[in-house]
């Protein structure tokens, strides 16, 4: 029994630990414009390499806290949500974005505004 407990934690421990992900950089389309919103739309980086992902978030550009920092009201005990080949997490809702409000990805160090283009390719879906 003590044998196998033991061997068992030399297998656990001799596990290669799982490597960091890695961050792509993300560009937003605007699709949907009305008024003073408009629908976003995800799009990793054609430089993201297979199984990269990238943690996105939503900052206020006009409301600050007591402190200066930029408000950011959007998922704030997890801190972002993320961005891959397979889809996003960010709830459909979540995506209709007010114009005084900026998207921004995480590149690993800090956090950086997205590029934006106005419209989908032709025939390309949300």
């Amino acid at each position: 029994m003590k044998s196998s407990l033991l061997l068992l934690g030399t297998l656990l421990l001799s596990q290669p630990s799982p490597s960091p992900p890695v961050f792509c950089e993300v560009r937003i389309l605007r699709d949907y414009d009305v008024s003073l919103t408009y629908f976003a739309v995800f799009r990793l980086a054609s430089s993201c390499p297979a199984g990269g992902v990238a943690r996105v978030r939503k900052s206020s550009t006009m409301n600050t806290k007591a402190a200066g920092a930029r408000y950011q009201p959007i998922r704030p005990l997890v801190g972002a949500w993320e961005v891959s080949a397979d889809g996003t997490t960010i709830p459909f809702s979540s995506r209709w974005t007010l114009n005084s409000w900026q998207w921004q990805y995480w590149d690993g160090d800090e956090w950086k505004p997205m590029k934006s283009a106005r419209r989908l390719p032709s025939g390309e879906r949300p």
